[in-house]
């Protein structure tokens, strides 16, 4: 497996475990909390890559993305930073 596609994948595991390990910590919102919920318009976050591949919010003011190149960015429950290489070599 090339380095690229093993770090890839390290980094998909442990944003699916972390993702996973939060929400049976917070457990799931109550019915009557999903509907007050809203959808708001979508927002570019990373013009250089394009798309996430990939994104977990396990709380209203935190979620991590990682788009198709190889970068992360986090979300801070009012906007987005910039992306960031996860992958130094």
């Amino acid at each position: 497996m090339p380095k690229l596609a093993a770090i890839r994948l390290f980094a998909a595991v442990a944003l699916l475990f972390a993702t996973t390990s939060a929400i049976l910590a917070a457990g799931f919102p109550s019915p009557a909390a999903a509907s007050t919920a809203g959808w708001s318009s979508g927002v570019l976050i990373d013009p250089l890559a394009g798309e996430p591949i990939s994104v977990s919010c396990p709380t209203a003011g935190f979620c991590v993305a990682v788009d198709s190149v190889g970068n992360i960015l986090t979300y801070n429950g009012s906007s987005w930073s910039s992306p960031k290489s996860i992958d130094a070599g």
